[in-house]
């Protein structure tokens, strides 16, 4: 499997984890800990197989700020460094009452 097949599988999988665990649930502490352990359990295979060679997981009270909050949305971070590769690629993933989005960009994760 290549690395496109392997970055839509899981997004796709990321996604839905993240509509598993957010749904109905509030926007805090708990539920973002809970979306990083399940994101931490999709990602951490690919890191142990030598696909990733690292990843981070951004979930808090900036990413989920009181106007992402007001909007009824919910926004986690995940960026992750290819095997190989210095740059790290970030994508927000917002849910959202009309569904879930993803957004790709290259930047850096402090």
């Amino acid at each position: 499997m290549n690395w496109k097949e392997i970055k839509s599988r899981t997004y796709t999988e990321i996604s839905n984890a993240l509509q598993m665990v957010v749904a109905y649930e509030p926007n805090n502490f708990d539920t973002w800990a809970k979306a990083i352990e399940a994101v931490g359990k999709i990602a951490q295979p690919l890191v142990d197989d030598g696909t990733l060679n690292d990843y981070q997981i951004i979930c808090d009270d900036e990413t989920n700020d009181d106007e992402v909050k007001r909007l009824n949305m919910f926004v986690l971070k995940f960026g992750w460094k290819e095997h190989g590769e210095d740059e790290w690629t970030i994508c927000d993933f917002t849910i959202s009452p009309k569904g879930s989005e993803i957004c790709d960009s290259n930047s850096s994760i402090d």
